[in-house]
């Protein structure tokens, strides 16, 4: 049974007690290593009072698992042959294990893992929303978690209408020779797409400007200190180490456990330098499109946008629909109503003030136009959205 968890906020009052009376003492049994998911393992910890064993952290020896004595067990053994001892040492042990890791043959009684094809489909939607239409996800490696990553990436493409290629590194080069820019690419991690980025340095693209480049994992020495500030997807590490120790306890405590494949949700994306433009060719449409995007709060008139770039309005909007396939007052009416949808969601502001606030004449405009494009109404979808999170 699979569960995708947005957010698991700390329940102290409602953990169950331990029936022994000693510490619990929680093994780390890991080949790779992510601090963000050991702070959220840690959080767990303090709250519970655990002992933490995490000495495989420095040596990367299991050695000592099998004369280990504890109680639990959070693994994340991988899935290449190397780190089969490990995984056999885990399965001897007979310890309740929670497992990081959706791949791979080791024995769990229960799996707290990212969900790989949304890391895929939020890289892509990231570079859609930048208008980006020639999209292609790099692979560097034949796995498991990368093939995950590269169909949610094809599939949010496919979504959107649009089709996506599969490049391997080694062929990079010439790919990107035949392509038509601007191109929007997406690779597994961040240093695969840190790598990506160097090739496309070499070949003497402009990034973001010919090639837009996103990343995964959000790992900040790579992306805020690459060559270009690199784009990247956030996965929740910190949540997933937080929830894998919750199950952990309940077994520890003998308690059902409602889910044994748990996915945990991605939290957006960290936008940076390397996919800061819009991926339109034409100089007018890419001006307008960014005019359109930082005022579209204000009562924006597209009479108003023609005279700031110099064009009649008619010209205007049909150079602007032949570049984007899509009209000047789309564009504002989606960016407005998804404005509006977020404040109904995460604010109490009166409709009245959202209306305003997102760059309708009036509320009766607003109210209309909601109506029209969600078939329900501003207080309806508020409504709604408040009963899907209860």
């Amino acid at each position: 049974m699979i569960d995708t968890l947005d957010k698991l906020p700390p329940s102290k009052n409602s953990k169950p007690n331990h029936p022994q009376q000693k510490r619990p003492r929680i093994l780390l049994a890991m080949y790779w290593w992510e601090e963000r998911v050991f702070d959220g393992v840690a959080r767990y910890a303090a709250e519970r009072d655990w002992i933490i064993d995490s000495r495989m952290r420095w040596n990367h020896s299991e050695e000592y698992l099998a004369n280990w004595r504890g109680d639990g067990i959070i693994a994340n053994p991988g899935f290449t042959a190397p780190l089969k001892s490990l995984v056999s040492r885990i399965k001897e042990s007979r310890i309740p294990t929670v497992g990081l890791q959706a791949f791979g043959e080791y024995e769990s009684l229960a799996k707290v893992v990212v969900d790989h094809e949304a890391v895929g489909r939020e890289g892509a939607r990231h570079l859609i929303s930048r208008e980006f239409r020639t999209l292609a996800f790099v692979k560097c490696a034949e796995n498991h978690l990368e093939k995950a990553r590269c169909e949610g990436f094809r599939k949010a493409a496919a979504e959107a209408g649009l089709s996506s290629l599969e490049i391997n590194v080694e062929s990079l080069r010439n790919v990107l020779l035949t392509l038509e820019k601007p191109i929007g690419l997406m690779a597994t991690n961040d240093t695969n797409a840190i790598e990506v980025m160097r090739i496309c340095s070499e070949m003497g693209l402009s990034i973001p400007n010919e090639v837009a480049i996103v990343g995964a994992d959000d790992t900040k020495i790579y992306c805020e200190h690459a060559e270009v500030p690199l784009t990247s997807v956030r996965c929740n590490f910190e949540e997933q180490g937080y929830r894998a120790a919750e199950i952990l306890d309940s077994l520890l405590c003998n308690n059902p456990i409602h889910q044994s494949h748990i996915k945990v949700s991605t939290k957006g994306v960290s936008a940076r330098a390397s996919t800061d433009t819009l991926g339109v060719q034409d100089e007018i449409a890419r001006k307008t499109l960014v005019l359109i995007r930082q005022r579209f709060r204000e009562n924006l008139k597209i009479r108003e946008v023609a005279e700031m770039v110099g064009l009649s309005s008619r010209r205007l909007q049909i150079s602007f629909r032949d570049s984007l396939g899509f009209t000047m007052s789309d564009e504002l009416v989606r960016l407005r109503i998804n404005h509006a949808k977020f404040l109904l969601e995460a604010t109490d502001e009166k409709i009245d003030s959202i209306a305003y606030d997102c760059g309708f004449s009036n509320r009766h405009h607003f109210i209309r136009t909601f109506a029209r494009e969600l078939n329900m109404t501003p207080t309806k979808y508020r409504t709604k959205i408040s009963e899907d999170a209860a």
